[in-house]
């Protein structure tokens, strides 16, 4: 049995999880390693094939592994890190995990991790603001065995390197039937989340306006006769977010909240699925929406979710949070209301068998996916 050392974003995040499940249920017979605190055990203990090192606090692996490291460290003179020099190959799944504001140790961690045999898939590249940190990466890019971006800006930035390659996101390649279907019927469903995710402070300025437009497009659908969901995809930092739309509505009894990962994966999908139309700011909230043919309005707090917009270039309706103070939540309704059009159907079906490109090296190398899939709680 193959082991695969993975870097992932592990924060009971929905978007992030559904890579790693996707990815285990992809490959049943490998096993894959993750190192990371409690935030990681719902999704670790709903795949079988994924297990966790604690790195966290006080824990007994979390002292062990730390003094091992230290002690390897001392002895070599170089970086060490024993579960991933144990494996036989390296994988970073995540999104946005070349950010210039993480800083310099995860540069110096993405430099020791991504060395031969190591894979990249899934990840956009940016915010950055330098020229010096993306030749660094163009550096460190050029060791993996294939680097597979999730949009063509990102891409460009590398082309020249000889293993990149792009195709869409990775959530495009979750199949449809994987889900559970909620008990509520006709609602609209909102993926709130904090404007101030990924360090972007400097949107501050538009939280009010933000929050007030929600409030105003859940009011407005309530008068209309249908009910509204509140998913948070992380229910940490998407929560408050949630509760604070409802603070301020004078009658919230047919608005219902929801939170990953108090729901599965598979419940979560079916809230997406079963909805009449999202408003989302989550990325994965646009790609899951999308996935399932629902009508989506994107609110885009990041340049990662104009970029596949951009990609896609279907007509998916959308606005920055500098353009909240010109839209309204008629405005946001009415392009709800419409169904996608078939050229836009059409695109994203193609995007989905598109992103199984991401797993072409891997395929390759370690064989392809095995039939069966993997069983668990998800």
């Amino acid at each position: 049995m193959k082991r695969i050392a993975v870097d992932a974003y592990l924060n009971s995040n929905l978007g992030d999880d559904l890579f790693l499940t996707i990815l285990c249920r992809r490959y049943p017979r490998l096993h894959f390693f993750v190192r990371s605190g409690a935030a990681a055990l719902p999704i670790v203990q709903s795949l079988d094939n994924l297990h966790l090192l604690r790195n966290d606090g006080f824990t007994l692996s979390g002292l062990l592994y730390r003094g091992v490291n230290f002690l390897r460290k001392r002895l070599r003179g170089t970086r060490s890190d024993w579960y991933v020099e144990r494996c036989d190959a390296r994988l970073l799944i995540s999104g946005s995990c070349f950010m210039e504001q993480a800083g310099p140790e995860m540069i110096a961690w993405h430099d020791f991790f991504l060395r031969e045999p190591s894979y990249v898939m899934g990840c956009n590249f940016g915010p950055y603001h330098s020229d010096e940190y993306l030749e660094t990466y163009r550096q460190i890019l050029a060791r993996p065995r294939v680097v597979c971006f999730r949009d063509r800006f990102s891409y460009a930035l590398f082309r020249q390197l000889p293993n990149a390659a792009c195709a869409p996101d990775i959530v495009f390649a979750y199949p449809r039937q994987e889900r559970t279907d909620p008990p509520e019927k006709g609602y609209l469903l909102l993926c709130p989340a904090p404007l101030s995710k990924d360090g972007r402070s400097d949107l501050a300025p538009w939280e009010e306006r933000y929050l007030a437009l929600h409030r105003e497009v859940v009011r407005q659908t309530l008068a209309g006769g249908r009910s509204v969901v509140l998913l948070s995809f992380c229910e940490e930092q998407d929560r408050p977010v949630a509760e604070a739309i409802c603070a301020g509505l004078e009658d919230s009894s047919r608005v219902r909240l929801v939170d990953y990962p108090r729901l599965s994966v598979r419940e979560a999908a079916g809230y997406l699925a079963g909805a009449d139309a999202v408003l989302a700011t989550r990325y994965h909230a646009m790609i899951l929406a999308l996935l399932y043919e629902r009508p989506v309005f994107a609110l885009c707090y990041s340049d990662k979710l104009t970029h596949v917009i951009e990609d896609l270039d279907c007509g998916i309706p959308h606005c920055t949070p500098q353009q909240l103070d010109h839209l309204t939540a008629r405005q946001v309704l009415d392009a709800l209301s419409h169904p996608l059009p078939a050229a836009a159907l059409e695109t994203i079906r193609r995007a989905a068998a598109d992103a199984e490109q991401h797993f072409a090296a891997f395929d390759r190398d370690f064989g392809p996916p095995a039939p069966a899939q993997v069983s668990g709680q998800n």
